[in-house]
This record gives C-alpha cells, structure tokens and sequence, in this order.
C-alpha cells in the first residue's frame, strides 16, 4: 500500500499529461472525445506514459518541479505541432497520390470548409423554397446535421424570384443561423484560388 500511495502521484501525472496531449490535438483537429471517463482516463494514461518516457530522454534534469512543468508546457507544444501535421492539407495531398481518397474526417463539414479563403454557402428548403446565400463563418462540429452561420447573407422567400427578400451582403454585423437539416440543399462556391478547386493536374 505505500509504494502503491508513492507511486500514485506519478501516474496522476501521466494521465494529466495524456489528457493535455489529446484534448489540445482533438480540440485543433475537430475530433470528437470520448464520453466516457474510464477511457479517457485509460487513454490519458497511455499517452502520457509515452510522452513521458520521451521527456525522459533527455539528458539533463534542474529538480522534480521544473522538470514537471517544462513537460507539460513541451506536452501543449507538442500536440500544438502534431494537430497543425495532422491538419495540413499536404496530408491530404500525399493521400491522394497513394490512391486513398477517403476523407480522413468523420463529418464532410470539416472537409468542405476553406480555412484560407471565404466559403461561400446557398441553402434551399425543398419543402418552402426558401434560399439563403452568405459567407460561411462557422459550423456545429460533431453533427450530421450541423447548424451553420453565414455572415454577408441574403435571403429569398422564394429562391425562383431573382431579387432577395432581404440582403445584408454588406452588413457584417447581421448573421443567420441556418439549420442544414432543413435547408437540405446545399451548395458551395469557393474562391477561384482556392486549394479546394481541383485542377486538372490533380484530377486522377
């Protein structure tokens, strides 16, 4: 029981470890967490186990304290680095080149937004034919469905009329929140620059 209760402090710090690691790389990549407290503990455990035994290898040590602390802030740097990796289009890039062409996110939102040019978003209710048309500025994470905010949006009663029933196009201070599960058809347009439009070396 004493060595269990000397020991303990030590895997209350993997697990602090683990936790950080994970929550600053899903939060950065959009990658949903578990819910259940048993695997992320176990999960936590884990990761911070190997993040710790590589921290370890370095070869110098100031005391227990700042050693604890220049881990933890390596650890935030770390998963910072890897998420950005993870994140980066050129992942996607050398996918593609080795012939896989499934989109490495759960919800297609992730893979539709262009994080460096302005998404522009048109949704139509099939049922009223009611249209919106703005600037995507976010999305909800984690939902089939997910609830999106256009900012420079119009808005038809009727999408077949020509002229909006509203435009706030050059009003930034007006956004809308648009349920995706009820505007159903869904468009979008990116900018001609974009590294989302494929050319035609990039076509397989």
């Amino acid at each position: 029981m004493d060595k269990l209760i000397e020991i303990l402090p030590t895997y209350i710090f993997f697990i602090v470890l683990g936790f950080i690691f994970l929550r600053i790389f899903r939060h950065m990549c959009s990658i949903k967490n578990s819910d259940e407290y048993e695997h992320i503990i176990w999960e936590s455990l884990l990761w911070g186990f190997v993040l710790y035994k590589c921290f370890s290898a370095i070869p110098f040590s100031i005391n227990k304290t700042i050693d604890s602390l220049g881990m933890t802030v390596s650890t935030i740097i770390l998963s910072t680095v890897c998420a950005k990796i993870y994140s980066n289009r050129f992942i996607d890039t050398m996918l593609r080149k080795l012939g896989i062409y499934r989109t490495r996110h759960k919800y297609i939102w992730q893979d539709l937004e262009d994080k460096e040019n302005v998404t522009y978003i048109n949704v139509i209710n099939p049922e009223t034919n009611e249209a919106y048309y703005g600037a995507l500025k976010y999305y909800e994470d984690f939902e089939r469905y997910p609830q999106i905010v256009l900012q420079y949006y119009k808005y038809w009663e009727d999408w077949h009329i020509k002229q909006p029933t509203l435009d706030f196009s050059n009003q930034p201070e007006y956004v809308v929140m648009v349920d995706t599960k009820v505007f159903s058809k869904i468009n979008v347009m990116y900018n001609k620059n974009s590294e989302k439009v494929k050319n035609k070396d990039d076509t397989p």
